[in-house]
């Protein structure tokens, strides 16, 4: 009998689900120290994470977690999850990369959409291509391009006029304001 009381505590110690106190990131396997019962703290807890996927959890966060065997000293963190900034209502088949700024990528069933309130950035070592049916461009105040030091920069001046800059690298250009004529597009 005793060993059988052995193995059933084992056994309800196997998952645990806890709090995320800090995060090391610098190893090759991600770190983690997290709380579960009041008082048992892990340190350097390992974060398993999917291939092509990482991110570094806030404090705070809620932590599951196997122990090997059931032994509380073996554990390994298989997922963390905070519901503050999780995204909700999304459709049977959709899927969305998210974080705590309010940048998102969701996979909808009719496209992809990416929106934040920061900026983004697009670098391609070798070629960039868009291609659709339709392709707009906007730009609330300007829109800029360049190629190899040539370039051009509309920017509404209000009152239904803009300036329109161009350049070339070591060369001056004056920029002259013109009157907006529509359409403008969306």
């Amino acid at each position: 009998m005793p060993h059988i009381a052995h193995l059933a505590r084992r056994l309800a110690l196997l998952i645990g689900r806890g709090w995320l106190r800090l995060t090391n990131d610098t190893p090759a396997i991600q770190q983690i120290q997290a709380e579960f019962f009041a008082g048992e703290v892990h340190d350097q807890m390992e974060r398993v994470q999917d291939y092509g996927l990482t991110s570094v959890a806030h404090p705070g966060m809620q932590a599951i977690s196997a122990f090997v065997n059931g032994d509380r000293s073996n554990s390994i963190v298989l997922a963390v999850a905070d519901t503050r900034y999780r995204l909700r209502g999304l459709q049977t088949g959709e899927v969305a990369l998210y974080d705590d700024q309010g940048q998102v990528v969701h996979l909808t069933r009719s496209g992809i959409s990416i929106s934040t309130p920061l900026s983004v950035t697009v670098s391609a070592g070798q070629s960039l291509r868009l291609e659709a049916e339709d392709i707009a461009l906007h730009g609330r105040t300007s829109l800029s391009w360049d190629v190899n030091g040539y370039g051009r920069r509309v920017t509404s001046t209000g009152g239904g006029s803009y300036e329109d800059k161009t350049w070339q690298q070591g060369a001056v250009v004056s920029p002259q304001t013109l009157p907006i004529h529509p359409p403008e597009g969306p």
